[in-house]
């Protein structure tokens, strides 16, 4: 038989010039391995995703 686990935590959104720096201070006292980035093709032209994961792969909160 199959375990079922889950595992709610509240949503955080952050806004404006310097979110990437602050979302830090969000992410280090999770001791988060993996990160699941849900967004759309607007975003993803803009170039905001490769921010996002260039942030993340270089503060190396996940790889």
């Amino acid at each position: 038989m199959k375990k079922v686990f889950e595992y709610f935590i509240t949503p955080i959104s952050l806004l404006g010039v310097g979110c990437l720096e602050e979302l830090k201070n969000y992410l280090k006292p999770m001791s988060f391995r993996k990160a699941l980035i849900v967004t759309d093709k607007v975003l993803v032209d803009t170039g905001l995703v490769d921010k996002l994961y260039t942030f993340l792969i270089g503060k190396e909160f996940c790889t």
